[in-house]
């Protein structure tokens, strides 16, 4: 029997389990912490994994004694996670009490769910705003032991009433279990299989229709002890570099610093099996300073290596670092020092700098934020696979990149942003830059209604053009919600008079049913120059 056919033997007795005794789990109250910084487009706030949160959690944020908003985990670390939401900015804060796997959840939208006329019992959850094609972000019904969710899917491009040029039903399933065998330990589980029905589905490689891919199957156990451990497939935190890692971690922790080797294989990116021939190992050290919501520091020091039939691929160091200056500074940075190189074909030791990227986010004032940020990128060339991978570099071949962001929360719940970003040229490139600002308000004339408008003038190294967005939202029912989205974009590609525009209609319905079932539908109509043609995403499952 396949991996893929006993994990899903096993996610049916857990989500059976599950609908069993939800009612009996609703109101569990894992803690609470408060939120320690508000950017664009996420809440930060200070409790992480260590607090048995996980990527998918909803979190309730408490304003005031009359406002309580629901966020969805997207990110997260030990000590700190990355909340989305599309409510009003204003009504947040830095500071704002955060109760962690509450019983009843309100997501948040642009706007505010209307009250019916007749008020039912309340459900288990209502749908947040309709997230982007294909990401299926809902929001999180009652706690419960087990985490995760399972959905069917389907996602097609082509013309609409003929076979679909990209035609793909799949089946996805992700599950945390904690406690397992009433050890700490936790079962992460993130798979898909999927039917490829397209008439090119063997264009690249050939192979089954019918496929499976794992992302995540680990064990771990990282709790309080001294002693932690990984094993499976995984994506090691202290070094992300490496990518996915079918293999083993372990840690050993005492006070502020915790130090550990990595072990594994590389996944093969179209089987999805483990690949012999692509071996990596790592030793890694983890710095944190400060144990309070508001100012502390996380520094890791990793050197990594990569091989290919045992032989040298690339081996690098990696360095990571995080500071939270108090509630309105916050800082994260991440770079790479390879130590060898090859010159007229022949490798040499090379200590040089790769993949530098920092970020930096500022609230100074509760109606104002503002981001920054630096990367630069080139090719690095692996050795013996002989496969080049997109890095960066910061020397006379860099390729600079700047961006920046601000926010204003303006009265009347709304919001002006303005951002822009630019990236030097090279020898075969002119330099590019992008040019935007987005302008939303929520709750039009106090009905259950957002809009927003948003420009763009981008020019990149081949093409100029302008990007024009109109989008609105509207709350059927406190259950469902409907989204509506307009997209121009007209440009010229360098050296040619010719002017293209591509214009996308989308539509998207999401409805919350109760004891976490969930639908989503998107469509998507596209006119361009080359052809007319439909993009579909439907799922609909159960999250727990």
């Amino acid at each position: 029997m396949s991996p893929w056919r006993i994990a899903a033997s096993v996610a049916g007795v857990l989500v059976l389990l599950q609908i069993s005794n939800a009612q009996a789990c609703a109101g569990t109250d894992q803690g609470s912490a408060k939120v320690v910084y508000i950017s664009a487009s996420a809440v930060y706030v200070g409790a992480g994994s260590s607090s048995g949160l996980s990527v998918g959690d909803t979190i309730e944020v408490i304003h005031s004694s009359t406002e309580r908003l629901s966020l969805v985990i997207v990110a997260i670390s030990s000590s700190s996670s990355a909340a989305r939401y599309s409510g009003s900015i204003g009504a947040l804060a830095v500071g704002d009490s955060v109760t962690l796997g509450h019983h009843g959840v309100e997501a948040v939208s642009t706007t505010k769910a209307p009250e019916p006329a007749i008020k039912a019992p309340a459900p288990t959850a209502v749908p947040v705003s309709p997230s982007p094609v294909g990401q299926g972000l809902l929001a999180k019904p009652a706690h419960s032991a087990v985490r995760g969710r399972v959905a069917v899917q389907y996602a097609g491009a082509g013309i609409i009433g003929k076979r679909m040029d990209y035609s793909q039903p799949s089946v996805l399933l992700r599950l945390t279990v904690p406690d397992v065998a009433d050890q700490p330990m936790t079962l992460n589980v993130y798979g898909r299989t999927y039917f490829d029905a397209s008439p090119s589905f063997s264009r690249y490689g050939g192979g089954s229709r019918l496929r499976y891919r794992f992302y995540e199957l680990s064990l771990s156990s990282q709790g309080e002890s001294e002693v932690g451990w990984d094993v499976g497939r995984m994506t090691s935190r202290y070094v992300g570099t490496l990518g996915q890692t079918d293999g083993g971690q372990v840690t050993l922790r005492s006070g502020y610093l915790t130090m550990g080797v990595l072990l594994g294989l590389q996944p093969d990116y179209q089987t999805s099996h483990p690949d012999p021939d692509q071996q990596k190992a790592a030793l890694f050290a983890n710095f944190r300073f400060g144990d309070s919501y508001a100012e502390r520091e996380e520094f890791t020091l990793a050197y990594g290596k990569q091989l290919h039939k045992g032989k040298l691929d690339r081996d690098f160091l990696s360095i990571q670092g995080m500071s939270q200056l108090g509630p309105t500074l916050f800082v994260y940075e991440n770079s790479e020092f390879d130590l060898h190189d090859i010159t007229n074909g022949t490798r040499r030791t090379s200590f040089h700098m790769t993949n530098a990227f920092l970020t930096v986010s500022y609230l100074p004032v509760e109606w104002l934020s503002v981001s920054s940020g630096y990367d630069a990128m080139r090719s690095i060339y692996l050795f013996d696979s002989m496969r080049s991978i997109a890095d960066s570099l910061i020397d006379r071949e860099i390729r600079q990149g700047f961006r920046t962001g601000v926010t204003f929360r303006l009265p009347g719940r709304m919001i002006a942003a303005f951002n822009g970003s630019f990236r030097a040229k090279t020898e075969n490139t002119r330099a590019a830059h992008t040019l935007g600002g987005t302008f939303r308000v929520s709750e039009i004339a106090e009905l259950p209604i957002g809009s927003g408008l948003s420009y763009s003038k981008i020019s990149g190294s081949y093409s100029t053009g302008d990007d024009v967005t109109f989008d609105s939202d509207y709350w059927i029912s406190p259950y469902a919600s409907a989204t509506v989205r307009v997209d121009q974009y007209v440009f010229h590609l360098t050296g040619l008079p010719d002017r293209f525009r591509t214009t996308t209609l989308s539509g998207s319905v999401n409805i919350r049913f109760t004891m976490g079932w969930y639908a989503l539908v998107s469509l998507d109509q596209l006119w361009d120059t080359v052809q007319n043609s439909q993009r579909v995403f439907l799922e609909a499952g159960l999250q727990f």
